[in-house]
């Protein structure tokens, strides 16, 4: 995951990036896939920043309904203040390119069992997950993530 201010940015830095011999770090034997998106964070998630979150991330991904995404802001900027006093959230925001109506959202945890310490606290005191998000979905995806070494978020 890199953050770009904007698309400008991404290209100015993608370019510098493939002039220099030593970037891809090491990992293109292990690439088989690749999937590459624009996520538009929601304007009242903070700016992702590196440094020590996890090591644990979860990683879901939504296809919502069309016309979905601002019922499903809406409801995340009003339930995240409580919600996130249990575990940090690394991103929450719309799929700007890519796989269309796409909801995308990531949150450290220490490890697994307090990933399910935190769920199951979060729901037990009725703040997450936001009403109405099961009205909104077509399909979900999700996926616990460890980052690799040089990775700004650890």
């Amino acid at each position: 995951m890199w953050p770009y201010k904007d698309l400008a940015e991404r290209e100015r830095i993608r370019g510098e990036a493939a002039k220099d011999p030593k970037w891809n770090p090491g990992i293109q034997e292990f690439i088989r896939e690749m999937r590459s998106e624009i996520i538009v964070p929601f304007k009242f998630v903070p700016e992702v920043r590196g440094g020590k979150l996890g090591p644990i991330f979860e990683l879901r991904y939504y296809t919502l309904k069309p016309r979905m995404l601002p019922e499903v802001a809406k409801a995340w900027e009003g339930a995240l203040p409580e919600r996130t006093k249990l575990s940090p959230l690394v991103l929450a925001g719309g799929v700007e390119f890519g796989r269309a109506n796409g909801f995308v959202h990531i949150w450290a945890y220490t490890g697994l069992d307090q990933r399910a310490q935190v769920r199951a606290e979060a729901s037990k005191r009725g703040i997450w997950p936001p009403p109405g998000g099961g009205d909104r979905l077509i399909t979900q995806e999700n996926k616990v993530l460890l980052p690799a070494a040089f990775s700004p978020l650890q």
